[in-house]
């Protein structure tokens, strides 16, 4: 899972270079808006041409182009997406015919399947949503829009939500076991003996944790003994001035 936009798709590359002009769930002459508004910091038109990017792995299944040049969504395609989040439909509107794939077709995580334009809008932006449901059961298809705020929360939600929340992650770099290396330094490859010779470590590990402990309670000894040496000491001066 990545962002629509951006070399690496990260959520920090695109708050350093992005920001949304039109954010969900925001009212709008027609309803409600179903998706985000993505452009550039830079403004004006300066992400005309912009590469679009595949969020995961799925299969265009829609595509469009609404040749009004001010109204709509121009050219847009639906991207359908299968995993651990269920099924999901990612729409992307208003793209240039540059890259645009206009045909069903499988597409990686990461490539590219248009870009950036102003088709249908007088600026260029990415309009970006998700639904919930097949777009192609609703009235309008993919050209459908909410027009009341309960349409909205059934068949759309939060593009920017959802990809917060199943975004991957780096996964972390293995360590490599020190006793492990030790071994293949030694040329023991032989599973039980593998297994012995770590036993061993553990064991002399112990041994040392055991041998500190030991210290440390020995020191302890000698400072109370040292302390009940002087004690008595004391005591016996104490004693022997008392009877003078």
């Amino acid at each position: 899972m990545r962002m629509p936009v951006g070399d690496t798709g990260s959520l920090e590359e695109f708050s350093k270079f992005w920001y949304s002009a039109q954010k969900f769930a925001n009212p709008t002459s027609y309803g409600f808006h179903d998706g985000e508004d993505i452009n550039l910091l830079t403004g004006g038109d300066t992400d005309l041409g912009q590469e679009l990017k595949a969020i995961a792995n799925g299969r265009i299944v829609y595509y469009h182009y609404s040749s009004h040049p001010t109204y709509g969504f121009g050219r847009h395609l639906v991207l359908k997406i299968d995993g651990p989040w269920g099924t999901r439909w990612v729409h992307y509107a208003h793209l240039l015919d540059v890259d645009f794939h206009g045909s069903v077709q499988d597409v990686n995580e990461g490539q590219i399947i248009g870009r950036l334009g102003k088709s249908g809008t007088p600026y260029a932006h990415l309009h970006f949503a998700i639904f919930k449901v097949d777009p192609a059961t609703m009235p309008n298809g993919i050209d459908n829009i909410p027009n009341t705020l309960a349409e909205l929360n059934q068949y759309w939600e939060n593009p920017f939500d959802f990809i917060k929340k199943w975004i991957t992650a780096p996964a972390p770099v293995p360590q490599p076991d020190i006793r492990l290396t030790l071994l293949d330094q030694a040329g023991i490859i032989d599973e039980g003996k593998t297994r012995e010779a770590i036993e061993r470590y553990n064991r002399w590990d112990q041994l040392q944790n055991d041998l500190n402990n030991a210290n440390i309670e020995l020191e302890n000894l000698k400072n109370n003994y040292g302390s009940l040496k002087s004690r008595i000491k004391t005591s016996v001066n104490n004693a022997i001035d008392s009877t003078n």
